[in-house]
């Protein structure tokens, strides 16, 4: 419906209704301060006529992404692992404010699609989370690490999985390229800027985390 001309906003709310938890989520990112929107949105009809359908869709796959962590962080029994995620997104987000041609959308939908394929690495490679951890604050050779261990690593799968949630082009390629040590030769602006967005918010993080363990 979100992909229409003109989407119809009672036609959305009804789809919604159908998933009380996800309908939450999304009220509750709407209201986040970290997008701040100024008068607060207070409802899915005003938010659709103030934000539009593009970035309304945005706003929801980031609740359906919440929504879909909780559950597999849940399975897996990693009770950290929203903190971190969430951490993540919030950083890549306020970092997008000092940066021209990002979205604070789009940063932070991206800040939690980089967390949400660490989480699908973990799912299929249960040593995963220590190995990361161990390389955490060398993120430049953590792709050519998991390459060697596991045939496949988390920006590949960010990368896919970024396509298969119909998120854009440039986003998806940010997330595959956010490790690489040639950003600066990227032509695409967006796509150099939001990689380096999204590396930036990542070694923050780690930066974070790992002060928080010294302590």
């Amino acid at each position: 419906e979100l992909n229409n001309v003109e989407p119809e906003s009672g036609l959305l709310q009804a789809i919604l209704n159908k998933d009380q938890h996800l309908f939450t989520l999304l009220m509750k990112v709407i209201a986040s301060p970290i997008l701040a929107y100024n008068p607060p949105i207070a409802s899915l009809e005003e938010a659709m006529s103030r934000l539009g359908p593009r970035l309304f869709k945005k706003l929801l796959l980031i609740a359906a992404l919440r929504k879909e962590a909780a559950l597999l962080s849940s399975k897996l029994e990693i009770k950290d692992y929203w903190a971190e995620s969430a951490l993540s997104a919030m950083c890549a987000a306020r970092l997008s404010q000092s940066t021209e041609g990002i979205e604070i959308e789009e940063a932070f939908l991206g800040g939690f699609m980089q967390a949400f394929s660490e989480l699908l690495m973990i799912q299929n490679f249960p040593d995963y989370r220590q190995a990361s951890q161990e390389q955490v604050l060398h993120p430049l050779s953590c792709v050519e690490m998991e390459d060697e261990n596991y045939d496949t690593n988390h920006t590949l799968v960010a990368y896919i999985t970024a396509k298969k949630w119909g998120l854009s082009d440039s986003l998806c390629l940010s997330l595959y390229h956010h490790h690489t040590s040639t950003l600066k030769s990227i032509q695409n602006d967006n796509i150099r800027t939001g990689g380096a967005l999204l590396a930036l918010a990542n070694n923050c993080i780690a930066d974070w985390n790992a002060l928080m363990s010294n302590e």
